[in-house]
């Protein structure tokens, strides 16, 4: 970390007095003109954002060894100002306590970190019963910053701003600071009706349901996939049962699809079935929604079904399954709900066990292979885009877009070339006025990507590599692609470039746009 006198972690001297601040009780109902209640979907914390480009996403963070996913909300303003918002559940083993300035100082580090920071006042601040920290600091070249820790049990919520020194001591950071409930007090909005934040009053009118991610859990371990056979659908699960502690844990899953009155059994994954159980839907209804809390890995689930009329689901006539595994993790994720039929089951897992899982609708291609991570997009839903009968990656067709001034790319259709002949692939995003297409000259193919994202995908450019002998790439014979769309965002990262046949892509996309992009890779051949 970085201090006013370089003393390292923990130390906080020569520091510049300020008042203790006063984290009032925040207010409920309506947000003032040009914000926006906002309650992510696990409702760990509600607050209000201003009007700009918002994006859901997550970062990686290390505690006592182990790896956390760290879940925030980003808004970045017309006047370049950021407002972010973020929580993470600890791993803590049952009668182990938190020690909250430990915990505190360790996320004090990472921001500092993230923010090229050099901390010049803090003060202690309470939110309720929930102890925290308040930082003031320098920001990269030009910029300040304002951080607020707090730390409940093994939950830890941070509240940022990122702007000059004028905005980070304005009336918007003081609405902005002043709004952020904890878990309990969004709870206790519902309970009492009082105008919840992020959403409406009790008695309004239903949130419209939303996918979610395409999987959760599983970090970058690989993902797997079974599909129903015909028109079937999935109508439950199959499970294994492991433990992590005293806490029953889900280790293996193997999918039950209907066809017509008939139930067959998919692929298992995960290898230990010594401990089954199993969850499967009435006739006549079929699995609509998973909800699932992970942490290192899957620690439990249960199963909306659905009313299967015509097709379809009707989200109105549904049921909840038992919870079947441990309650252990972070908080509860649900996938799926907006009544889309829903085909196959998706996992990740490593040789051993399931650590993740997720849902696969109708309308969506079995497509394996492994992920590079993704650039940009948030929690916007996954995609993934790749040849029907093989065949190599070889270009993109891209839509260009404006964030202000600067150019953005905000769709993505992916080129295929499947023997000797150039395949279009699925369109993601629907701007098409500025179309830049990039593609591979005869007997070189898509090597790997090179981006710079932030709340979206601001740009990249494509490696293209020699295609050798038996499908794979040559990365001693290769060349760049010109760079398509905007600097804007962090980065550059490189995505793939080892010689790994890319053989599509994966992404992330909202109803409108592409928001984020990543490579497919072929699977290695098992020996």
């Amino acid at each position: 970390m970085r201090t006013t006198n370089g003393l390292g972690a923990g130390v906080l001297a020569g520091l510049l007095v300020v008042t203790a601040a006063a984290a009032q009780d925040p207010p409920v109902g309506k947000p003032p003109k040009g914000w926006n209640a906002y309650v992510p979907a696990s409702k760990a914390f509600g607050v209000w954002l201003p009007d700009g480009r918002k994006s859901e996403q997550s970062r990686e963070a290390t505690y006592d060894g182990a790896k956390l996913k760290i879940s925030m909300v980003v808004v970045e303003t017309k006047d370049k100002a950021l407002f972010r918002a973020e929580q993470v559940s600890l791993p803590v083993k049952a009668g182990q306590k938190v020690d909250p300035e430990r915990a505190i100082e360790l996320f004090r580090d990472l921001f500092v970190k993230d923010v090229d920071g050099l901390v010049t006042a803090d003060a202690d601040v309470k939110l309720g019963k929930m102890p925290g920290k308040e930082y003031v600091m320098d920001a990269g070249k030009n910029g300040r910053a304002k951080l607020r820790v707090y730390v409940a049990g093994p939950r830890v919520y941070m509240i940022s701003m990122i702007g000059t020194k004028e905005q980070i001591e304005g009336a918007s950071a003081k609405v902005f600071f002043d709004s952020f409930k904890h878990q309990g007090m969004v709870k206790d909005d519902e309970k009492k009706g009082a105008g919840v934040v992020g959403g409406p009053p009790t008695g309004g009118p239903p949130v419209p349901a939303n996918r979610g991610p395409r999987t959760v859990g599983g970090g970058f371990d690989r993902e797997v996939a079974d599909k129903a056979p015909g028109n079937g659908y999935l109508v439950g699960v199959e499970v294994g049962l492991g433990k992590f502690g005293p806490n029953d844990t889900v280790i293996a899953v193997q999918p039950v699809f209907r066809t017509g009155d008939k139930d067959t059994a998919g692929k298992r994954f995960g290898t230990d079935v010594s401990r089954p159980a199993k969850v499967v839907a009435k006739p006549g209804y079929a699995v609509g929604a998973i909800t699932v809390k992970t942490g290192l890995g899957v620690d439990g689930f249960s199963l909306t079904f659905m009313k299967v009329t015509d097709g379809k689901l009707d989200p109105k006539d549904s049921y909840e399954s038992e919870w079947v595994g441990g309650k252990g993790g972070g908080p509860p994720a649900k996938l799926g709900g907006d009544g889309t039929l829903v085909v196959g089951l998706l996992a990740k897992e490593n040789d051993k066990n399931v650590t993740g899982l997720g849902l696969m609708y109708a309308g969506e291609k079995l497509v394996p292979g492994k992920t590079t991570p993704i650039a940009g997009g948030g929690f916007d839903p996954e995609f993934r885009d790749g040849p029907d009968a093989g065949g190599l990656l070889v270009g993109l067709e891209v839509g260009l877009g404006k964030f202000f001034n600067n150019d953005v790319i905000r769709a993505v259709r992916p080129i295929f070339r499947e023997g000797g002949k150039e395949v279009l692939g699925e369109q993601r995003g629907t701007e098409l006025n500025r179309v830049v297409r990039v593609v591979a000259k005869p007997g070189y193919a898509v090597g790997a990507i090179t981006t710079k994202s932030g709340l979206g995908l601001d740009g990249f450019s494509v490696t293209f590599m020699k295609v050798a002998e038996g499908g794979k790439l040559d990365p001693k014979d290769s060349y760049e692609s010109e760079w398509i769309g905007g600097m804007g965002g962090g980065g550059p990262t490189k995505h793939g470039g080892d010689g790994t046949p890319v053989i599509g892509i994966v992404g992330k996309a909202n109803k409108k746009d592409l928001t984020g992009l990543g490579l497919l890779l072929k699977e290695p051949e098992k020996k």
